[in-house]
């Protein structure tokens, strides 16, 4: 086992709930209906026999799906009383707006152009190699099909809609709370 070296601060990517053994963190929040059909892709990539996207909506909305419901998710990390937890919207990244440069500038204490720099290497082709690099053994499974990257289906995207509208409205309300139409 390597040891990892002493520095001020780590950088951790989890999909896990909030812990309290988190101290200070960077929440990126995105649209549930990105989140649940992206998350589909991928398990209908590497899992098998592969669900229908119905029954994944339903089982995803309903919390049956690891880690939990994309509400409670952002409810355990974007609690009032959770100190030092910044949330940040994904599609604010995506589009390297200032406020999400201002907030990762403040987070990692760096300038805002170290920032810019670190988002503009992060491209598609970038991710797809950090994919492969770390995700082999599901890539594999995938029969090595790139999972970053992939095409959104607006026909998956509708039946997870339905989903939350039946299922779980106050998804919908949530998401409307931090930007998202619905």
């Amino acid at each position: 086992v390597e040891k990892v070296a002493s520095q001020p601060r780590y950088v951790v990517k989890t999909h896990d709930c909030y812990s309290s053994a988190v101290g200070r963190a960077l929440y990126i929040i995105r649209d549930p209906v990105d989140v649940l059909e992206s998350y589909f892709r991928y398990h209908a990539k590497v899992y098998s026999p592969e669900p229908s996207i119905e029954d994944f909506a339903i089982d995803a909305v309903s919390g049956r799906v690891w880690p939990c419901s994309w509400s409670e998710h952002v409810m355990s990390w974007t609690s009032p009383s959770r100190e030092g937890v910044e949330a940040l919207r994904y599609e604010d990244l995506v589009v390297r707006s200032e406020k999400a440069i201002i907030v990762l500038a403040q987070i990692f204490e760096i300038e805002e152009e170290e920032v810019l720099s670190a988002l503009q290497a992060l491209d598609k082709e970038s991710m797809k190699i950090l994919e492969q690099k770390g995700n082999r053994k599901n890539l594999e499974r995938a029969g090595n099909q790139w999972f970053v990257g992939g095409v959104a289906s607006d026909a998956n995207k509708d039946v997870i809609r339905k989903s939350i509208r039946v299922y779980r409205p106050e998804i919908a309300d949530l998401a409307a709370k931090h930007g998202y139409d619905f």
